[in-house]
């Protein structure tokens, strides 16, 4: 079987039947493909278009034809499964915690709903939570559970260096000196200017929209996709998908924290 992972980043299948993609590739084993454009794929070729925490980071406008290429790129019975933040889940979450008196935690909400649709540097106020519960355990485990964010250990933080360190690439470097240069020139631009119209959040960082399970199907039935359904961290309708390392983690718990939806659909 043939498997398509859009937006992947660095969380991919390394294998000959998976194709990895993103905008801004930074490993050799991610292909540069223009999300926004038509896909660099023939049409019928997947029998899974595979899609995590990037429907969001799409303008409404651009939305269908993205889910135009999904379905070009499709073998006919081919399954598109889908990962993103669920607004009314996230809302429900928030009144549930004003009527409990949990105050902390609604107020966790919020930033959990309008942060990455609002934020001007990276990481945002969601960061600044996260730093917030290091010394918090009833905070850290809500964290945990809404998002799949967890406090590595000292031990685990060395692991990722180095294998961070293990993972440089040229793509890498000349990413961080665009950086760089931008950044320096935003510094000489008048403040009154960079405060207003200038954000320093990193490629992929933004939220365009938020979305329920109603408005997703909408978009995917109007490119033609049938049986919309929705499903859990847990499963999938095609037996082969490896639920374990993309939605799940080690611990089996959903990898993005019961803030994410999942729904699949087929190409009939």
């Amino acid at each position: 079987m043939k498997f398509l992972n859009l937006a992947c980043g660095d969380h991919f299948v390394n294998s000959q039947n998976w194709i990895n993609c993103d905008f801004a590739p930074q490993l050799k084993s991610v292909k540069h493909v223009n999300l926004l454009g038509k896909f660099s794929f023939d049409s019928n070729s997947f029998d899974l278009v595979y899609c995590s925490h990037y429907l969001e980071h799409i303008e409404l406008d651009k939305i269908s034809d993205f889910l135009n290429q999904c379905y070009r790129v499709l073998k006919k019975n081919g399954v598109i499964r889908l990962v993103l933040p669920d607004f009314e889940n996230i809302a429900r979450e928030y009144v549930m915690n004003k009527d409990k008196n949990q105050g902390e935690f609604a107020a966790f909400n919020i930033a959990e709903m309008i942060d990455q649709c609002v934020r001007t540097r990276s990481g945002g106020h969601l960061q600044d939570w996260y730093y917030r519960s290091q010394d918090n355990k009833e905070l850290s485990d809500y964290i945990y559970v809404r998002t799949g964010f967890k406090h590595k250990s000292k031990g685990e933080l060395e692991n990722k260096i180095k294998n961070r360190l293990k993972r440089i690439t040229f793509k890498k470097i000349k990413l961080k000196l665009q950086l760089k240069m931008s950044y320096i020139v935003i510094s000489i631009l008048p403040s009154w200017f960079t405060d207003n119209h200038i954000s320093k959040v990193t490629t992929g960082e933004r939220h365009f929209w938020v979305h329920d399970f109603e408005s997703v199907k909408a978009f995917l039935e109007q490119s033609g996709f049938k049986n919309v359904n929705r499903v859990s961290a847990q499963f999938s309708c095609e037996p082969s998908f490896p639920l374990y390392p993309l939605d799940l983690n080690s611990q089996n718990h959903a990898r993005k924290g019961k803030e994410s939806m999942y729904i699949e659909a087929r190409k009939i």
